[in-house]
This record gives C-alpha cells, sequence and structure tokens, in this order.
C-alpha cells in the first residue's frame, strides 16, 4: 500500500524533540533524518538538504491544465522558532 498512496507529513512538537522544542533543540538535524527516514521521504528530496531550513514543503496533486488541483502545504514551526514564547517567537524564518 505505501507505493500505491503516498505518505506526506511533518512534525509535531513532540516528533521534533522535548515538548514545545524550538530552533535551539541540538539534535534537530538528528530529527529531521529520523522523521523523514520514518515517513518514507525519497532520499533525493529537497527536504533532506543540509542547507533546508526544517522539514516544511508543499505538494500539488490532480491536473493543472483542467484547473481541478490541491495543495496541501506543511509548515515547520519548530525548526526555526526563536523563543519558548509564542507572542515573541518568529516560527517561520
Amino acid at each position: 500500500m505505501e507505493k500505491s498512496v503516498p505518505t506526506i507529513g511533518v512534525w509535531d512538537d513532540h516528533d521534533y524533540g522535548f515538548n514545545d522544542a524550538n530552533g535551539n533543540f541540538l539534535e534537530k538535524n538528528l530529527s529531521k533524518l529520523l522523521y523523514l527516514n520514518f515517513i518514507g521521504e525519497p532520499k533525493d528530496s529537497l527536504r533532506r538538504r543540509d542547507d533546508s531550513k526544517g522539514i516544511y514543503t508543499s505538494y500539488s496533486f490532480g491536473h493543472l491544465e483542467s484547473y481541478k488541483t490541491f495543495r496541501i502545504i506543511l509548515l515547520d514551526v519548530r525548526y526555526n522558532k526563536t523563543s519558548y514564547f509564542v507572542d515573541e517567537a518568529d516560527m517561520l524564518v
């Protein structure tokens, strides 16, 4: 079934590290690698690049020429989060 149905995902605060972890989490690159391996992200994915800023991405499904498409946008609000306090945090660098 994994071959016929794509699995996409983005982590929540517990997948990334400890609860409500932010961009200062020392193991963020290891967490990124393990998470992308877990969801079966292709080895050549741009999400796996060392210079990428987290695991955010978007996917389009359907046929552009027929205007029957939809887009799923996955935000990563942990990898670059600058603070534990939402009012002061910059999450989408």
